[in-house]
């Protein structure tokens, strides 16, 4: 027996000191004699009222819990004001109605009511019986014992009242009911509460209650663990993965238990007994959060701003009065908050009752078990609702509905969060494998655009850049002077065979010769195999035109010069060619790895010196030396003159447009350094450039070129043509620690905009110092002066580095170009980086542009810019203005310049 119940059924008894304080008021109406007539009709009347009801309930027979809401008689007091004298009175016989109802519920209202109930002992033994109101939020529980017309017995109880107060220490209201042998007694219960009024009423033995307790706790604490497993392990998620979605559902079940909590009654019996309005306050403060947190939950889960706008729009809606319910919560009387909370939360499960399944069948698939879960809740919620506003008896479903519901719910939508993580597990997996392919093709691509960078594209043979990375690879300072040897073979009379045969055929020819001086070369001790692909081995490569060298190492041959020999007069013989007996007049060059020279491109410089100068001679084979070198005293009179050309102002830009194929307009310029000496005439860049590079004047020469187009820039904007001006920068500017800051003065000083200064850089010129590079291409970036990548995809062309770079234009060298409706490998090359370029978010520039066919191939092609002698040669700057004008005056277009095709040496300097 639960020792606080065996103590009050020692106090029972009429002589206990806990009787009622109206029991103790009688004896002031004992003192006074005109109260005494109406005194002593009291029990009379008690006892002829108590004859005109029947269904005495007879406690001896009562064992198991019984709920008695049947056999209640009601009385509804609408002011409140009524006693339990009231009612002995008699006078309010008729106002008595029999509860129809299993379960009294008279939903929200004001009204106090009166439960009336008759109850005897008919056996010969004392009866002891608990009677519980099992619905622990009742603001006031009064309870009545009444017999021989006198209170014996009265409790004052309820959730606003401390909990001390109670006779048996419990969650709900629970009276001990003692009745002696053959006695009858009156049970009066008087309830008044903001809350839902439901009153469930269960009369019980002492042992079967508290087998019945223990069973609804035990239920309760399975419900409340399942809820605190999901929560910790949905809490272990968040932390792994740090997903708003876990907090947002962990806030949402914790809220749904906190309300199952204090609808239990727990916290006014373990948290805050001594102040009892805190489980009210509480109670509606979490009946927000519950739709708070699961319009958060349903947007982060379904994505609702992308999948289901409207709903999306809703749920914020929802989640703004979530918030202004918790904050009425703590202001506001119970009954118009937990109005309010109902009204928010009957739209709330309803809209995430049909926001689901509405995705779900729009293909949706994780949203199939947030469906399932919140039909289950929400199906629960609308019981427990309809349950409160009187619309349904309270019964077991509208009672422990929610609490399945919740459960169902919980596991449901955990399961809903596992079947996200998986989706978006398998949408990862995809996407990366959709990344390794893209990035396996785009590495195929590289390997192609590689190999044709490195390689000549008719004969396959390596070519000159891949000749210079090779011998950096294979050699070193360190070696002997004079081990090694270059031998360089030039076809003179190819061009002859060229216009007689046409291309197609001496492209034919020229690919039998490389094959057969590649096997003869092969053959010869000492050469240097370069590359041993697909089977293929190649010793020879192809410089410029129809010049191909080979690398011989003496060390590994005393008699390199010799067999050398055999090979170039291999090269001086006819070829037999679709019968044709064919002199391509091949003449040879030999050039030694000698101090100072350790670099390749010197090493093939001297050997082609040696080509020019055995050709103008007749010789077979001709070996450098220095005084073979016509260029020597030119290099150092043009290294001295060019410093005072720049002094003195005797350099001159000049433009060649580019037209945007977008708007069909010359949109842009590249500046042209020209230099015209006035005793040798016109010196090409490609000679005084690399001097000045190698003498320290590029720095001069580069602040000559850029002021000299910032003054075009200012000119062209006065007469209102805002024309960007592209100027090349050397490989030596990006090593000058100043240059940046130069840049940065020159803008300040001239004043024009920093958007129409374009510097083109090399991919060569990036790859001396790539981290260098890249800090000083981030810093002109961050001036707002546009970069370009020149000459792209004949040096190293690699994707993974230019990606990072801040380059906005990608130039496409004009040897992929000027043959482009001719060759179809070159056809399938640019239009690679084009794609590529593009999809690297670069704009690209096509130069080299000779005839109408090539710029419709690259306007097909996508090409943003193109630029060549198709359009206009370049022209100075006195020149350009008028050529504008006239081209402004006419139909943009790409049918523009229509002048010869260009001829010689490259311009793009």
């Amino acid at each position: 027996m639960n020792p606080a119940c065996k103590g009050l059924r020692e106090q029972v008894p009429d002589n206990d000191k806990r009787t009622c304080a109206c029991k103790r008021s009688f004896k002031v109406l004992f003192k006074k004699p005109h109260l005494m007539a109406l005194w002593l009709w009291l029990p009379v009347l008690w006892l002829v009222a108590c004859a005109a009801r029947a269904d005495v309930v007879a406690l001896n027979q009562i064992n198991d819990p019984v709920v008695v809401g049947e056999r209640l008689d009601y009385l509804e007091d609408p002011s409140g004001s009524l006693n339990a004298l009231d009612l002995l009175a008699g006078d309010r016989a008729e106002d008595w109605q029999r509860s129809t109802a299993r379960i009294p519920n008279h939903g929200y209202t004001a009204s106090a009511f009166w439960y009336r109930l008759d109850v005897a002992n008919t056996s010969p033994s004392q009866q002891y019986r608990l009677l519980e109101v099992g619905y622990a939020l009742l603001d006031e529980v009064d309870f009545y014992l009444l017999s021989d017309g006198l209170i014996q017995v009265h409790y004052e109880t309820g959730d606003r009242r401390p909990f001390a107060n109670r006779p048996i220490a419990h969650r709900n209201f629970v009276f001990p009911v003692s009745l002696a042998p053959g006695q009858q007694a009156t049970i009066l219960l008087r309830v008044r509460t903001q809350s839902s009024h439901q009153v469930p009423v269960t009369l019980a033995s002492e042992t079967a209650f508290f087998v019945a307790d223990q069973e609804r706790v035990l239920g309760n604490a399975l419900y409340y663990g399942m809820m605190l497993v999901m929560i910790l392990f949905n809490l272990f998620l968040y932390v792994s993965l740090r997903e708003r979605v876990y907090l947002y559902y962990i806030a949402f079940v914790f809220s749904f238990a906190m309300v199952q909590f204090h609808i239990h009654g727990l916290p006014s019996q373990y948290l805050w007994a001594s102040v009892p309005a805190t489980q009210d306050k509480m109670l509606l403060f979490f009946v927000p959060c519950i739709t708070l947190f699961a319009s958060l939950f349903t947007r982060s889960f379904l994505n609702t701003r992308q999948h289901a706008p409207a709903a999306d729009r809703f749920f914020r809606v929802m989640t703004v009065l979530s918030w202004i319910g918790m904050g009425l919560s703590l202001v506001l009387p119970y009954e118009p908050s937990i109005l309010y909370s109902l009204a928010v939360v009957i739209p709330t499960s309803t809209a995430c009752l049909v926001t689901g399944p509405m995705l779900w069948t729009r293909g949706h698939t994780i949203a199939r078990f947030y469906s399932l879960a919140w039909f289950c809740i929400t199906l629960a919620a609308l019981l427990l609702a309809f349950s409160k506003i009187g619309l349904l008896p309270r019964n077991f479903l509208t009672e422990n509905g929610l609490q399945f519901g919740a459960a169902i719910e919980a596991v449901l939508l955990s399961m809903a969060l596992a079947d996200r993580l998986n989706a978006e597990r398998e949408q990862r997996f995809r996407a990366q494998q959709q990344l390794l392919e893209e990035s396996r093709q785009r590495e195929l691509a590289e390997r192609r655009l590689m190999h044709a960078a490195l390689h000549h594209p008719l004969t396959g043979l390596p070519n000159r850049t891949f000749f210079e990375n090779r011998f950096e690879q294979l050699f070193d300072r360190d070696i002997e002077p004079g081990r090694l040897m270059l031998g360089v073979i030039h076809l003179r009379r190819f061009h002859e065979v060229n216009k007689t045969l046409g291309h197609l055929q001496a492209d034919a020819l020229l690919m039998k010769i490389a094959r057969s001086l590649n096997d003869r070369a092969r053959q010869i001790p000492g050469a240097v195999l370069l590359e041993e692909e697909g089977g293929a081995k190649h010793c020879l490569f192809a410089l410029e035109g129809v010049s191909f060298g080979v690398l011989l190492d003496s060390g590994a041959n005393t008699d390199i010069l010799a067999h050398f020999e055999t090979l170039a007069q291999q090269a001086a013989q006819p070829v037999d060619f679709n019968g044709l007996n064919i002199d391509a007049g091949g003449v040879a060059g030999l050039s030694a790895l000698v101090e100072p020279v350790y670099d390749a491109a010197t090493l093939i410089r001297h050997a082609q010196i040696a080509v020019d100068v055995g050709a103008k001679q007749g010789t077979l084979i001709t070996c450098y030396s220095d005084s073979l070198n016509p260029y020597n005293a030119r290099r150092l009179r043009l290294a001295g003159e060019l410093r005072k050309a720049i002094e003195q102002d005797r350099l001159s830009l000049y433009f060649q447009p580019k037209i945007c194929l977008r708007t069909g307009a010359f949109s842009s310029l590249e500046a042209l350094l020209r230099w015209h000496h006035e005793e040798l005439g016109f010196i090409p860049p490609d000679e005084f450039i690399p001097i000045a590079e190698k003498t320290g004047i590029i720095r001069e020469l580069t602040e000559w070129v850029l002021r000299r187009a910032a003054r075009h820039i200012e000119q062209m904007m006065d007469k209102g043509l805002p024309l960007s001006v592209a100027v090349n920068v050397s490989a030596v500017n990006l090593r000058e620690s100043n240059f940046v800051d130069r840049l940065e003065a020159l803008l300040e000083e001239t004043d024009i905009p920093a958007e129409l200064l374009t510097l083109e850089v090399t991919e060569t010129a990036m790859m001396a110092d790539p981290e260098r590079a890249l800090s000083v291409l981030n810093r002109i970036d961050a001036l707002g002066v546009r970069l370009s990548i020149d000459d792209f995809g004949t040096g190293y062309s690699s994707f993974a580095y230019i990606r990072n770079l801040p380059v906005r234009e990608v130039k496409i060298d004009r040897s992929f170009v000027m043959k482009l409706d001719q060759n179809p490998e070159d056809l399938i090359i640019v239009r690679t980086m084009i794609n590529m370029c593009h999809d690297l978010g670069f704009e690209v520039v096509a130069e080299g542009v000779e005839n109408q066919a090539i710029s419709d191939l690259l306007s097909d092609m996508g090409s943003d810019y193109l630029q060549g002698y198709h359009f206009s040669r370049p022209l100075p700057f006195d020149q350009l203005s008028g050529w504008l004008a006239g081209q402004r005056r006419s139909t943009p277009g790409t049918q523009g310049y229509t002048g010869q095709t260009r001829s010689g040496t490259s311009d793009a300097v």
